[in-house]
């Protein structure tokens, strides 16, 4: 029996943090399982007619974030040919998404064979658009870091984030200025934005 195969068209490279770890790092431990993965990254004509060209040689396309016509094109190519489709989103679409990127958003959810999120708030949101969801949160390598055996006395407990795009922080302080004013009310706390 012949191993699966996914292909795997990212929203980025590996400088891109949410491909890094909701693409690349997955294909990594699929491939330790014997999937055979091939990743194709950014949304150049280049890249789109690569996937195209590689649809029939997969079991299953993977679409991360992405919403162009052309993403829904190529979705509905790799239904019309059998193919499982997954649709990955580790974030909400934004305020700053025009109409038309809402549109195709809602389509490539309807259009996918699933959706895997990264929370349990983009779960109900992406349910009412595709009933077949799966939470799958976005992890980390523990490897990438080490444990420190006992914080100093009194020092600040550092929360972070780590995303792109400055459109974000104005979010971030929206969300978490209420849960930071409590928490930092009992303890010292220092918050640390990275890639906003």
């Amino acid at each position: 029996m012949r191993p699966l195969n996914i292909l795997c068209f990212l929203l980025g490279d590996r400088s891109k943090a949410s491909s890094r770890v909701r693409g690349y790092w997955m294909a990594e431990e699929l491939e330790k399982q014997g999937v055979q993965c091939r990743i194709i990254a950014g949304s150049s004509p280049k890249n789109l007619l690569q996937c195209l060209s590689f649809l029939l040689g997969y079991d299953i396309v993977f679409f991360q974030k992405d919403c162009s016509k052309w993403h829904v094109f190529l979705m509905k190519i790799a239904n019309a040919l059998g193919k499982k489709t997954l649709y990955d989103l580790d974030d909400a679409p934004s305020r700053i998404n025009s109409p038309i990127t809402l549109q195709n958003a809602r389509k490539m959810m309807s259009n996918a064979s699933a959706v895997i999120v990264g929370s349990q708030a983009l779960l109900d949101y992406v349910r009412k658009n595709q009933p077949n969801s799966f939470l799958l949160p976005t992890s980390i390598k523990l490897e990438n870091y080490v444990a420190v055996e006992k914080a100093a006395p009194r020092a600040p407990v550092c929360l972070g984030w780590i995303g792109n795009g400055a459109h974000y922080a104005n979010d971030l302080i929206e969300i978490l200025s209420d849960p930071m004013r409590i928490l930092g009310s009992q303890q010292r706390v220092q918050f640390k934005i990275v890639g906003a």
